[in-house]
């Protein structure tokens, strides 16, 4: 084994060289040793040693794995450090899969706060958690404990002498990652895996007040995803998810935020309404972006503030009116759902367009729905407010 930041330059040319001209007899041990071990130059041609191998004999990755698994339980922590930091970078640019076996040596650096390997091993398993979440459902809590983690302020240190230079900043930006990188696991993790996070709920909601504008984006994805199979147990939130909404600046959380509260309101219609009255002019500001996605997650909101209130949207009926015509096809069709259930009767005619001609489903049973209430035939009534959920919005 060569000792740590040795220059092994010379010995990783003609490994790469060898990868080159004949991949098979590689020694991927070896390689993996000079990645982990090497100083910079010999780490960066061992990595393209071992891409071009594993390119050509991805059944090789086994004994990088082995190798890497060794490392990763070294007796040194600074090498742990390494090996995580060189696995991380492996991880990205291979097959997921292969790397699953490295999980339960990240996971034990990840978990002790006094490793200096500590965020390096976070992002590796966060990395494979992006491709293969099923694989860290395990690692949950520690993600989560990562996100809740302060980060340190980015001024120096009282007590650093005049023209000192601090690693202070580097290091906050390098924490700020880790816990971005970690809070994307977790959006992974509930979108494929919602049961492995739902019971740490409460966790997960503190973070909507993180002063990181990519936490709290991601924190409302989580939410969103457990809302769509667990919606009862983010329903107590949905006033957190609306204060996001109307009073965060930063985007894309209110959008965000915006999502998690349509995902409510499949099945708490009336709640989400409810609360959103008050945010009306908020929801506005949605209908009026350029991004089609955006304006279908307001409209969305928007019908369910019309089925406890009709009242209160009145003001921007006009605006909802233009929609009928968007060409994000779930826009018209929730437009068209608001307009029947606040008796707009300006719209009846480009309902009856509708009707005739759009070419979606959905859209024409929508405007359908709303010339029926508009005439009179279809009542909007609490027992049926499920029946007037909005159209999905993808």
């Amino acid at each position: 084994m060569i000792s740590p930041g040795e220059d092994a330059t010379d010995r990783a040319r003609e490994l790469l060289d060898a990868a080159t001209a004949d991949p098979a007899q590689i020694s991927l041990a070896h390689v993996v040793e000079l990645l982990v071990l090497g100083n910079p130059e010999t780490r960066r041609l061992a990595m393209k040693c071992l891409e071009a191998t594993l390119d050509v004999r991805p059944e090789a990755s086994e004994a990088a794995v082995t190798a890497f698994e060794r490392l990763l339980e070294d007796g040194d922590p600074h090498v742990r450090r390494r090996a995580a930091l060189s696995a991380g970078a492996a991880i990205q640019g291979a097959d997921t899969e292969s790397f699953e076996a490295l999980v339960p040596p990240l996971e034990a650096i990840g978990s002790d706060p006094a490793e200096p390997g500590r965020d390096a091993a976070v992002r590796a398993l966060a990395t494979i958690g992006l491709e293969r979440p099923e694989s860290v459902t395990g690692a949950v809590e520690l993600l989560l404990d990562v996100c809740h983690a302060r980060v340190v302020s980015a001024e120096s240190p009282a007590d650093a002498s005049p023209g000192a230079s601090s690693s202070v900043g580097p290091e906050r930006d390098r924490r700020l990652a880790t816990r971005v990188q970690a809070m994307a696991g977790l959006t992974r993790i509930a979108a494929e895996r919602p049961e492995t996070i739902v019971g740490h709920v409460d966790q997960v909601v503190a973070l909507l007040e993180d002063d990181h504008h990519l936490i709290r984006s991601g924190t409302c994805e989580v939410l969103e995803s457990l809302a769509e199979g667990h919606s009862d147990k983010v329903a107590p939130f949905v006033p957190a998810l609306v204060d996001r909404l109307a009073s965060d600046t930063d985007h894309p959380v209110p959008w965000r935020a915006a999502d998690a509260l349509n995902a409510v309101g499949g099945e708490y219609p009336e709640l989400v309404g409810a609360a959103l009255g008050s945010v009306v002019d908020d929801i506005d500001a949605l209908l009026k972006r350029r991004d089609p996605g955006i304006r279908g997650v307001g409209i969305g909101l928007l019908t369910y503030v019309t089925q406890v209130d009709p009242s209160s949207v009145e003001g921007l009926l006009p605006r909802v009116h233009e929609l009928l015509a968007d060409d994000h096809a779930p826009v018209r069709a929730n437009a068209a759902l608001t307009l029947g259930l606040t008796g707009y009767g300006d719209a009846v005619d480009d309902l009856e367009v509708l009707v005739a001609d759009d070419p979606e489903p959905a859209v024409r049973d929508a405007a359908t729905r709303a010339l029926e209430r508009l005439e009179g035939e279809n009542e909007p009534s609490p027992e049926h407010v499920h029946e007037n959920r909005p159209v999905d919005n993808h």
